[in-house]
């Protein structure tokens, strides 16, 4: 069987494609009458099992075999007791070894576009009419299903069987070899079978699953489950094959009345259920969300890929030892997210799409929660992206999650800001070709260039829209600054100083309740009120000497190896504490009681200090110098 395989690569291609045409027809169009005529005709041996093969029964029962023990016998040494119709052939070769018989057709039928009457014309079996021609893979693997479904390869060997080791049914080593190439090949897209085999691959998928302990394995078992279930698709509930008649007019009644296409060769509703159930049963969370999304069960769905993603962002916590892509599966959901609305984008016309389109972001915002505490960044550019107008809507139902209402407002501020530099970049860079571009167009341009299509430049000038509405709203921005000060203070000044559409009062009480006393001083010096800017900015000072002070004193700093720079630095602030305190003494006077203890002012206390840190610098150095010298 090798050598064969080997023979057909090589042949030319003209007898390549004659060969194969007549091999495979023989193979499959010969029926059980035929294979005795040419037995009877090439004689010896041949002509011995062709009158065994004509004296045993049409239909091959092993207990109404030949008439003696010896016939019997030399039936049984032959080979023959139980070739039956159909492909008797395809029996006989498969009965000797099915993986290479398997291997050679695979092979053979691999990128070779011949159809069903070609074959029928080489085998010399010629069809008057035929309601539908197929390829010859289809014919292959109609062929190998009728085998597994007539229970044929019970005695059918693999190269790793001996001739005496028995298995019986689907679950022969021989079916498992004919099952799983069938099952590559439909998972391919390349062959259909019949929704109800279609169980029985999956079921055997299923098998594999659980007798392997590699989770790589697995995941590619569950990939094929997927790749079936997007091949064959599911008909939805409504559908019906009464509704395929035809009327007297021509029209299917399902036209006619606005009814959900009827497919025959997808699984039925019930027929989903069962592989949903064999999914479920496998653990396989991906299979099950592509059954729910062929079913327009579009919640369902989302709840399996954040289900999966939020058990592997777990794992990776509780074992982060583990080599595996980080959060692959929550990168996973949004690409599932994006992939299905970009591809049913609002500029579609058809209305089923539309229907689909709205009920999948219903599905998606009653998720918002989910994700964006899987992932911030990734929700704030989705929503940016395909429904800018549900950010402000999305940001309101987080209150109750303060710290998630942050991150994903963080994450739109800033996607949104780079979306406007970009905007502002390619505008720029479109003026400066002489040419006189509006922002949009300067970016349509900019992602033509890039090989981006014009679908995709307007994704993006509808995005930087979007992200420039939501900077220039008073209440985003107020909502900012107060989730800035409650959770990354040192954010507020920034924010402060490069945005003015905030409310300043509101920022303020903000910055006040959290004490952000630099972004508190820069809000009052743009009310004019320099006195209590200046206040906030000597409470600052005074409490960070405090702090020095007291990390001094405990030792929590390594005095003994500061740097005579540092000591000098340290100098410098109480010189520039101090004068600080007489401007502010002479400047101010809505603070006279601070000076009611005989105008000394502000007691910073550093002099002391860092005349001791001299001191017992010097000390040290000269106690190294003594030990140096002794």
């Amino acid at each position: 069987m090798t050598h064969c395989g080997v023979w057909l690569r090589r042949s030319p291609v003209g007898a390549l494609d004659t060969v194969k045409a007549t091999l495979l027809g023989s193979l499959l169009f010969l029926d059980r009458n035929d294979l005795i005529r040419e037995w009877h005709l090439a004689g010896g041996r041949s002509a011995t099992a062709a009158a065994l093969l004509a004296a045993a029964p049409a239909a091959g029962s092993r207990r109404n075999g030949l008439g003696t023990s010896q016939q019997q016998q030399q039936a049984a040494t032959s080979g023959v007791m139980a070739i039956t119709d159909p492909h008797p052939a395809l029996q006989l070769l498969l009965s000797v070894d099915v993986s290479a018989v398997m291997a050679v057709l695979s092979e053979a039928t691999f990128g070779w576009d011949a159809v069903e009457t070609d074959l029928r014309a080489a085998a010399g079996k010629p069809a008057e009419q035929l309601e539908s021609v197929l390829v010859a893979t289809q014919v292959v693997v109609n062929a190998v299903v009728a085998l597994l479904e007539a229970g044929r390869f019970q005695e059918c060997h693999t190269s790793s069987q001996n001739s005496s080791s028995t298995s019986t049914g689907m679950h022969s080593s021989g079916a498992t070899v004919a099952l799983e190439y069938v099952i590559h090949l439909l998972a391919a897209g390349r062959v259909t079978v019949k929704p109800s085999f279609v169980l029985v691959l999956l079921q055997h998928i299923v098998n594999q699953a659980a007798s392997t302990a590699l989770d790589a394995v697995k995941a590619i078992l569950q990939q094929q489950f997927v790749d079936i279930i997007n091949v064959v698709g599911i008909n939805l509930p409504g559908s019906s094959p009464e509704q395929q008649q035809q009327s007297p007019g021509g029209h299917s009644q399902q036209h006619q009345a606005g009814a959900t296409p009827y497919d025959p060769a997808a699984l039925s509703v019930q027929q989903a259920q069962q592989a949903l159930q064999l999914a479920s049963n496998a653990g396989f969370l991906l299979a099950a969300a592509a059954i729910h999304h062929a079913q327009e069960h579009y919640a369902a769905a989302l709840q399996q890929y954040i289900t999966l993603a939020n058990k592997q962002l777990t794992q990776e916590q509780e074992q982060p030892q583990l080599q595996q892509p980080p959060s692959q599966h929550v990168d996973l959901l949004f690409s599932y997210i994006d992939k299905f609305l970009s591809s049913n984008d609002n500029s579609s016309s058809n209305s089923k799409a539309q229907t689909s389109r709205r009920a999948f972001l219903k599905a998606v915002l009653q998720q918002t929660v989910p994700l964006v505490r899987l992932n911030p960044a990734a929700a704030a550019a989705l929503l940016l992206k395909h429904m800018s107008e549900q950010q402000v809507p999305v940001l309101l139902s987080l209150q109750q999650q303060p710290q998630l209402q942050f991150d994903f407002l963080k994450m739109s501020m800033r996607q949104a800001q780079a979306l406007q530099s970009a905007q502002r970049a390619a505008a720029a860079a479109a003026l400066g070709l002489g040419t006189q571009l509006t922002a949009a167009t300067a970016s349509s341009h900019q992602s033509s260039a890039a090989g981006g299509s014009a679908a995709d430049a307007v994704t993006s000038a509808t995005a930087a829209a979007a992200a420039e509405r939501l900077l220039e709203r008073s209440e985003v921005a107020d909502m900012f600054v107060k989730l800035l000060a409650q959770f990354e203070p040192q954010g507020v000044l920034p924010f402060l100083q490069s945005h003015h559409n905030y409310n300043i009062t509101a920022a303020i009480q903000a910055c006040a309740a959290h004490g952000v006393s630099d972004g508190e001083a820069f809000l009052h010096e743009r009310l004019g009120d320099v006195d209590a800017a200046l206040q906030l900015h000597l409470n600052t000072l005074t409490a960070a000497n405090v702090k020095l002070q007291a990390a001094l004193a405990a030792g929590q700093l390594p005095l003994l190896q500061l740097q005579d720079t540092t000591l000098q630095k340290l100098g410098q602030l109480q010189v520039a504490a101090d004068s600080s305190n007489t401007y502010y003494s002479s400047s101010s006077s809505s603070v006279g009681s601070m000076q009611a203890d005989g105008g000394a002012g502000i007691q910073w206390g550093l002099g002391p200090l860092l005349d001791k840190l001299r001191a017992a610098q010097a000390e040290h150095q000269t106690a190294t110098d003594s030990a140096c010298a002794a």
